[in-house]
């Protein structure tokens, strides 16, 4: 009866294994993973009986002959040597020959190859003189602590000696080499109290302050690496120093830690040879400061050296979004997600480029969301303003309860910022009258935001949701939360005709208002509203004022909705043609002539007509000027009608004032 054959391919991976582990030193051990993901074994460096936590992983080839005298061909997928590239411990790969009896060894990090290739497979040749039978394996562990030397902030673990540690020491370290910062940090700070002495506190001191920086922890990271540099001040603690600088100016909006980071830079990057890590924190530092164009030129100098460095990629995308140059910025982040398919921040960035530049709502929210899948916790951290651009791609969207879902959660982790809070006034203006349940939600946060910030919209829409709100009420409201209007009594608004409610969306822009009226303050008309015979009183100003700030919001809103600086123009004129209506309230000299009466309507006529004309002025020219649009001359448009009309209404309050009909 025929028996069962095992496979070749199974025989000769079972040789190839048994070779391995008998090349492997002694106290060495390797680890199998769960799924083979490119990676057969993970070996962990073990020495004077202490597990280091130092490791490294094996890719392991087997073929049963090799025909090249000085070389062993393999081949590997692209896809695999990209998340090679993503690892911090360094990969191995060893080639076992059946017909040699031998394996060959070559680390990843000496290939020298692009991996934004669009090949989907790369042939590598491994040197025959690399005979894993020969390797020196003091060497490998000096070749492991260098990469994760280069690949952390910690300089001195290049340098550690392992039979001269503690088993604390072996501890803390084995925690860090395994991305355990927390626990890395309690082992770090309990070897630097209890081993005062100990021949390696430097390098513990750096460790403990890049655990700190990985834990965001920047100031104790900070504090710490300043205690290294007093004991050595190395260029390399120097370099830490400057990314944990830029990396709190960036998190935390420090403007300050964020220049003293280019500087420590800047002079690095003058007196030595830069490599690719070097270019890219510096970098960031001149993002952050909106040196977007220096920033871009070291982006591409950090990918010259090391064109397989995804953040690098994605920031310099960053980049072209501030340049306008869209194309070029899908084309960085579209690298960055082939080096690494799960960075987030690449994700996130493409989304909302394809979202708010191209209109590709669905998949770019669709992109964002990804992005939220593979690390909310990092941007919780480092950038919770992520949550308005999935809340403004919801409402592109319409979905009107994720958008409130997610602008509340952006708002829990900052809720004092400006741009999310004014988002969130805005969307419940739209809204609030969907369903009682918005109109509820929009009541509470609009009280909620007056009570924060005093915001005025918030304050406008608060009194738009209420039902049925007579004068007094309204005006109540204002004298409340508006420092003008304090004197002032409804009768006067009565006795003026000026309708309160009708000027209610002054509100909306009253904030630019306010900063347009501290550059042209009413002070300016004084010659032109006071004679021997009447003068404005406090009464007159406070309603002058709010016609003012009703006609400056009003033009705004027109540039907002798409008006040129004519169209700002001429609404600018139709509200200011209401002032002469406060004629009614000038507070008029005792005991007048008639002869004084009428010399007092001759200077009405005469000067009043100013007060329009150099309101309307300013605030075009203002406005025309803060939003860099197309100047005009007042002179082409303010036309003989209007000005007829002007006077004409001058006039007629001016006779009424004074009893001369």
């Amino acid at each position: 009866m025929d028996k069962p054959n095992r496979h070749f391919t199974h025989v000769l991976e079972n040789r190839s294994n048994k070779f391995l582990h008998a090349q492997i030193p002694d106290e060495w051990f390797l680890d199998k993973p769960d799924f083979d993901y490119g990676i057969d074994f993970t070996a962990n460096i073990v020495i004077n009986e202490q597990v280091t936590g130092l490791n490294f992983s094996i890719q392991l080839k087997s073929k049963k002959i090799e025909s090249h005298e000085s070389s062993v061909a393999i081949s590997i997928k692209y896809s695999t040597l990209r998340l090679y590239n993503t690892r911090l411990e360094p990969v191995l790969f060893i080639a076992y020959v059946k017909s040699e009896n031998e394996a060959y060894y070559l680390w990843f990090d000496e290939l020298k190859i692009d991996l934004t290739s669009e090949q989907k497979t790369l042939r590598i040749n491994i040197p025959k003189t690399n005979k894993l039978s020969l390797i020196n394996w003091d060497d490998v562990t000096s070749h492991v602590q260098k990469r994760f030397s280069l690949k952390s902030l910690a300089d001195g673990i290049k340098d550690l000696e392992y039979s001269e540690m503690s088993n604390a020491q072996v501890l803390a370290w084995s925690n860090y080499y395994g991305s355990r910062f927390e626990d890395a940090a309690f082992y770090f700070k309990k070897v630097l109290t209890e081993e005062q002495e100990s021949a390696s506190k430097i390098s513990l001191i750096e460790g403990l302050s890049h655990s700190l920086y990985m834990l965001y922890r920047y100031q104790e990271a900070l504090e710490n690496i300043n205690r290294a540099i007093l004991l050595s001040g190395t260029t390399g603690q120097y370099l830490t120093k400057a990314c944990i600088l830029a990396e709190d100016g960036i998190t935390n909006k420090n403007k300050a830690r964020a220049l003293e980071a280019k500087k420590i830079f800047s002079s690095y990057i003058n007196e030595h040879d830069t490599n690719a890590s070097c270019w890219f924190n510096s970098a960031n530092a001149l993002r952050y400061l909106n040196e977007y164009q220096e920033a871009a030129e070291q982006y591409e100098k950090g990918l010259a050296i090391d064109p397989n460095h995804a953040e690098a990629w994605k920031n310099l995308g960053s980049c072209y979004y501030e340049f306008r140059d869209h194309e070029k910025e899908i084309s960085c982040y579209d690298k960055a997600l082939k080096l690494n398919p799960k960075l987030a921040e690449a994700l996130f960035s493409k989304g909302a480029t394809l979202s708010f530049v191209y209109n590709k709502d669905n998949e770019g929210l669709e992109l964002m969301m990804q992005a939220l899948d593979l690390g909310e916790k990092a941007m919780i951290l480092n950038f919770p303003f992520g949550y308005f651009w999935i809340a403004q791609a919801h409402k592109k969207l319409g979905n009107t309860e994720e958008v409130l879902y997610f602008i509340d959660k952006g708002l829990d982790i900052d809720p004092q910022n400006s741009s999310m809070l004014d988002f969130k006034t805005e969307f419940l203006a739209l809204h609030w009258d969907d369903s009682e349940i918005f109109k509820s939600k929009a009541q509470d946060f609009f009280s909620f935001r007056i009570e924060l910030d005093g915001n005025y919209k918030s304050l406008y829409y608060l009194i738009k949701t209420q039902d049925d709100v007579d004068n007094r009420t309204l005006l109540n409201y204002l004298k409340k939360h508006l420092s003008i209007l304090q004197t002032i009594k409804l009768d006067t608004f009565l006795q003026s005709k000026v309708v309160l409610a009708d000027l209610l969306s002054f509100l909306i822009h009253y904030d630019k208002y306010t900063q347009f009226r501290t550059d042209f303050p009413q002070s300016r008309y004084s010659g032109h509203l006071v004679s021997p015979h009447y003068y404005p009183a406090k009464e007159f100003l406070e309603i002058f004022d709010i016609i003012a700030a009703y006609s400056f919001s009003a033009a705004i809103s027109v540039y907002e909705e798409g008006g040129d600086s004519y169209e700002i123009a001429n609404k600018i004129l139709d509200c200011l043609l209401s002032l002469p209506d406060l004629i009614i309230l000038l507070t008029v000299l005792d005991d007048l002539t008639k002869q004084d009466k009428m010399e007092a309507v001759i200077i009405l006529i005469r000067e009043f007509p100013n007060v329009a004309i150099r309101e309307f002025s300013s605030q075009l020219g203002y406005i025309v000027g803060r939003l860099d649009l197309e100047p005009v001359n007042t002179d082409d448009i303010i036309s003989d009608k209007w000005l007829d009309q002007l006077h004409e209404n001058v006039y007629n309050l001016a006779i009424k004032k004074f009893k001369l009909e």
